[in-house]
């Protein structure tokens, strides 16, 4: 009997994705370059102060469950081969339609994600992450629980806090597109499971709902300091030569993933979403399913010079403030073409994987491994 999963998780991998499709919206559409009203121009940038917690979620989702589960070869390979079907699929399409024109070294080192090392940024991370969780996790069954605080302090001092303020420096952490700080947030999420929040003393006299509220004012608390923080350097590095680096360091820093502020923001909303109780939703489970398709799809790197303007979101000047509702209607649609997508891809993948051949391959492959004595989770 399969276990049916739990809606709240899912719930936050569906709002995650949104904040995903409507960040890249405002990055990549140029929706801020091509503001010309000014209140337009406020309200995207607080939402992007609201939803740069994104990809923290969905790692600390990762180190939430994958602490407490067994590693499976048959992921890696069906991760990969997700991927590579998008890759392949959106570039020979756009070379077919006359939308890309790349001779043929090019278009093979597309296909294969050598073309451009910022190509799926993220599921590069997370395939990484997750073929070395089964080491990770040996170290957490080695820590207890004060050990376990002082590794995550640590790491917040080297891999936060200190690049946070220093811009970076020295330290190769990438802008926060690293491993070393998706490993940091693995952990987070995993001490989260060892160790409940709302089991420790500062939570446990509280009802749910005010341990709910408490968890919303803290998101909402670190967003607005994140912004001020933001504003408030942006005016002083121009005004103050003594602490002009400093500034800097802030302003550049400010929207990376391993800003301790927005570590602090994705902690408190995957908290609040942990704690929700909304039982097993087989709509909302089946949308959450298709999270990673929908990723691959709108961030494929040669489509996304594309679809902004064909969408009519990157053309042009924006001068009123209800281009926003398109936007909005935008991230929607982007949400329900790449489902209907992701969906047609598994029924693909499905009718292929029950074919004899396939299952015979799978076989021999599962028996070459057994022969040279290694021991996999399949």
């Amino acid at each position: 009997m399969i276990k049916e999963r739990k809606s709240n998780f899912e719930l936050m991998r569906i709002v995650a994705i949104l904040m995903i499709i409507y960040y890249h919206l405002i990055i990549h559409g140029n929706m801020l370059d091509n503001s010309r009203n000014i209140n337009f121009t406020f309200v995207n940038e607080v939402i992007k102060f609201f939803v740069i917690v994104h990809v923290n979620l969905f790692i600390l989702l990762s180190g939430y469950f994958q602490c407490k589960s067994k590693f499976r070869l048959s992921k890696v390979f069906s991760l990969v081969g997700e991927i590579l079907f998008y890759s392949i699929i959106i570039t020979v399409i756009l070379k077919l339609t006359g939308l890309i024109d790349i001779d043929k070294v090019h278009f093979i080192r597309q296909i294969f994600l050598t073309e451009n090392s910022g190509q799926y940024w993220f599921v590069k991370i997370y395939l990484y992450l997750y073929c070395l969780s089964p080491f990770i996790n040996l170290l957490i069954d080695k820590l207890d629980k004060n050990k376990f605080k002082k590794l995550l302090i640590v790491l917040l001092i080297l891999i936060s806090i200190i690049p946070f303020i220093t811009g970076n420096r020295g330290l190769f952490l990438n802008d926060g597109f690293s491993l070393y700080n998706a490993i940091f947030i693995y952990l987070i999420g995993a001490y989260f499971r060892i160790y409940p929040v709302k089991e420790s003393y500062h939570f446990k006299g509280l009802t749910i709902k005010g341990y709910q509220t408490i968890l919303i004012v803290i998101y909402l608390l670190a967003t607005l300091f994140n912004y001020l923080l933001y504003k408030t350097s942006s005016i002083l590095v121009l005004n103050n030569s003594i602490f002009n680096e400093f500034f800097s360091n802030i302003i550049n820093t400010i929207f990376q993933y391993q800003n301790p502020i927005i570590i602090v923001q994705a902690s408190a909303l995957f908290l609040f979403f942990e704690s929700l109780n909304i039982g097993s939703n087989k709509i909302i489970n089946k949308l959450a399913s298709y999270v990673l398709g929908i990723y691959l799809i709108h961030e494929h790197f040669l489509f996304q010079s594309h679809i902004y303007k064909l969408l009519r979101i990157d053309h042009g000047n924006i001068y009123s403030f209800r281009f926003i509702l398109y936007a909005f209607l935008i991230m929607l649609i982007i949400f329900i073409g790449g489902s209907i997508i992701e969906c047609l891809r598994k029924f693909i993948f499905k009718l292929i994987g029950n074919f004899k051949v396939s299952k015979n391959i799978r076989i021999k492959f599962k028996n070459y491994f057994n022969d040279l004595g290694l021991k996999i989770n399949w």
